[in-house]
Order: C-alpha cells, then structure tokens, then sequence
C-alpha cells in the first residue's frame, strides 16, 4: 500500500517459476490511502468510520462513488468491497 513501485510482479514471477510460498492470504490490500509526495500513506478505514468520503475525480468534480453504489453503508462497506470498486474505478 506504502509504495507506488510496489505492484506485487516479484511476488508473481516468483510464483510462476515455482518458488514455495505460504500464508499467501494473510496478504491484504489497504483500499484506502492517499498519494502525497510520491507514495501512498495509509488512511486509517476509523476515518470512513468517523465519516471519511472516498472519492475519484469524474469530469473534474469530485464523485463520491460508494454512496452511489450503496446507499444504505456507503463509505462503510466492508473492505473486500471497498477495494473491489476502488479498484474498478
């Protein structure tokens, strides 16, 4: 999540040339973070909780994608969603 580098491809070429690998689940994805200075710094998801908004730029206004898509939880969908539409927007 820190690094804008950091794309997982090491991880996967190793993998596809058979180098054993465990605990591969206890990886996790940290949807929510903001680019400053050439790296992303980790957002806490208790500032969704105290009312954070996730946005994306959309015809240069901001969107706020997860209350559109679900309007009952919003912002406080559970991570696996979260990252999904992060990662679709």
């Amino acid at each position: 999540t820190g690094s804008l580098a950091n794309t997982g491809e090491v991880t996967a070429e190793l993998f596809r040339l058979g180098v054993p690998m465990a605990n591969l689940e206890m990886i996790q994805y940290h949807p929510t973070t903001v680019e400053q200075g050439g790296k992303r710094m980790l957002l806490s998801e208790a500032a969704r909780g105290e009312g954070g908004r996730l946005l994306a730029l959309r015809n240069g206004k901001p969107w706020y994608f997860m209350e559109e898509k679900y309007p009952e939880l919003g912002n406080l969908m559970p991570r696996d969603i979260t990252a999904r539409e992060v990662w679709t927007v």
